[in-house]
């Protein structure tokens, strides 16, 4: 039997209560993590996450991997992105986040330029790179409507 492609999948949590974020970890990593912790107070407290956010198994123009939450930027990738004087100039714009959404079976970047959708992987002529993310930088977080 012939192996398939898969996405590998992984994750990262939130745990507000000390305002910081976990390394990525693949399932069996979070499991073994979790099964080698030395007490119950230690399981528990790896247990305790606000927020899981998965991988969504695409990288950005830099190579770093994407995850739900992350904020990016927009890159130009055609010179009339860079002209001051298009009104639809999007260099430097910056999402509101990465996130998964049930209508559209996919991740989204929410860019909020027009209420335009980006389906993150599927369009090649915008390019992003992972700026920050929702909680650990929320100062990032696009203003414009």
């Amino acid at each position: 039997m012939q192996k398939r492609n898969q996405r590998e999948i992984k994750m990262r949590f939130w745990y507000e209560v000390n305002r910081t974020m976990s390394p990525p970890m693949t399932i069996k990593e979070i499991v073994q993590d979790v099964l080698n912790s030395s007490s119950d107070q230690t399981r528990k407290e790896k247990l305790s996450y606000n927020v899981e956010m998965q991988y969504t198994g695409i990288k950005d123009n830099n190579g770093k991997e994407i995850y739900e939450g992350d904020i990016m930027r927009y890159l130009a990738r055609y010179p009339k992105d860079f002209q001051e004087d298009n009104p639809h100039r999007r260099f430097g714009r910056v999402s509101n986040g990465v996130s998964w959404s049930d209508n559209y079976c996919c991740f989204l970047i929410d860019s909020t330029y027009e209420k335009e959708l980006v389906f993150l992987g599927f369009d090649e002529n915008k390019q992003w790179e992972v700026i920050g993310n929702i909680y650990e930088n929320p100062e990032l977080l696009s203003t414009e409507k």
